[in-house]
């Protein structure tokens, strides 16, 4: 069942992006509509569990569960979507997944508390459940749209969209990515540093999705440095595709509020900030070395060019840029190889990717383009993408 928005059955929205791409301004900005409730991660192990279990169904190993998908050619993005169609999820599997949510611990505080709320049944039954009984408990029962934020999740978009569930997703240049999870100040909840590579294919990933989802009527996107610059503009929109009247002129002229009521200070990598900032826009600048923005620049620049992200350099490959990076993260994952970023498969594997969409190179099917760019609708908006006249490295 399609849920249409209205005081009787609110429609449902996700908030989703890669990490550190400014997810949870979009979600504090979105909760501070009072036709919206937005919860912040309240169940992030929902969005695991279903994708170890699609996983383990075909008998397929993972590090993690929600994984960047480069080279992922084991299966296709409707083979996710047709299992959480048919996904039948029990009440020893919900007492379970509410256990595990105590355990890891919910970012939206009592969202683990909420089991008897939630009834067993299919997968989309039990995440508008979940996502209403949310909502409930933080005084939004008459929103006229309920939903949540959660990083990570994009593969999810696109039997989302299918269900009539609104996506909005938000991207930021990836070179600003890299210097808060590599060049942070203070801890920015992220854990212990991936791999840059890594992180530059999740990054990927997101831009993927974007690109492959851009037209679906239940579909937005945004970039972080639009929102961060023109936020009445960028808000007015997303009301009016909403179908919800706009903020009202002051909405945050006292800052932004926490879901609690309190005053949201920010979860910048850096330091704290009260409502809108635009100081993290650039901050690669002063921040990432020259060969740290080269290997970016090299590994990510058509996706860039696509998104509207000048380069600094020529964005096209450059074997000197990826032999030049060193790891700037003394520490890394202990789930990854410290040489992650610098493995020469891994690398021919990126310079094979690049080699696909040089101006002659053959037209790839539709399975090896998901293979090489993640989403088939995202190879075909990179092909024929060429650096600017006289972008120079």
């Amino acid at each position: 069942m399609v849920h249409a928005a209205g005081p009787q059955s609110p429609g449902q929205l996700l908030i989703t992006g890669a990490y550190r791409s400014g997810t949870t301004l979009l979600e504090k900005l979105l909760h501070n509509h009072p036709d919206l409730s937005v919860a912040m991660q309240p169940f992030p192990v929902l969005f695991f569990h279903a994708k170890e279990r699609f996983l383990s169904d075909r008998g397929l190993e993972y590090r993690y569960a929600l994984d960047h998908l480069f080279l992922e050619d084991r299966y296709a993005p409707t083979d996710l979507a047709a299992f959480l169609t048919g996904y039948e999820m029990t009440a020893a599997e919900l007492d379970a997944l509410f256990e595990r949510l105590a355990d890891y611990g919910a970012y939206t505080p009592g969202a683990e508390d909420l089991r008897d709320q939630v009834a067993p049944g299919g997968f989309f039954d039990v995440y508008y459940q979940w996502d209403r009984a949310v909502a409930r408990m933080l005084g939004r029962a008459d929103a006229a749209w309920v939903g949540n934020k959660e990083i990570f999740c994009e593969e999810f978009i696109p039997a989302f969209l299918e269900r009539g569930i609104k996506v909005v997703h938000i991207i930021r240049d990836p070179r600003d990515v890299i210097a808060s999870l590599h060049f942070r100040s203070r801890d920015n909840q992220t854990g212990d540093p991936r791999p840059l590579l890594f992180n530059l294919r999740v990054w990927r990933k997101s831009a993927a999705f974007a690109l492959a989802s851009s037209g679906h009527p239940a579909y937005r996107h945004l970039r972080y440095e639009d929102l961060l610059g023109e936020t009445e503009e960028r808000l007015s929109e997303l009301t009016a595709w909403l179908g919800v009247p706009d903020y009202l002129p002051d909405a945050f002229a006292n800052g932004i509020l926490d879901q609690d009521g309190s005053i949201w200070r920010g979860n910048s990598s850096f330091s704290d900030r009260s409502g809108i900032s635009r100081a993290s826009r650039g901050n690669y600048r002063s921040l990432v070395p020259a060969d740290t923005v080269d290997y970016i620049e090299t590994l990510c620049g058509p996706e860039m060019i696509s998104l509207g992200y000048p380069l600094e350099g020529s964005g096209s490959l450059s074997p000197a840029a990826l032999a030049r990076f060193e790891e700037p993260s003394v520490r890394v994952h202990p789930l990854f190889d410290p040489g992650y970023s610098t493995d020469p498969d891994r690398l021919q594997a990126e310079s094979a990717r690049l080699s696909h969409l040089a101006p002659n190179a053959p037209t790839l099917g539709e399975d090896e383009a998901r293979k090489w760019f993640i989403a088939a609708g995202a190879y075909g908006a990179l092909r024929g993408i060429r650096p600017p006249a006289g972008a120079t490295r």
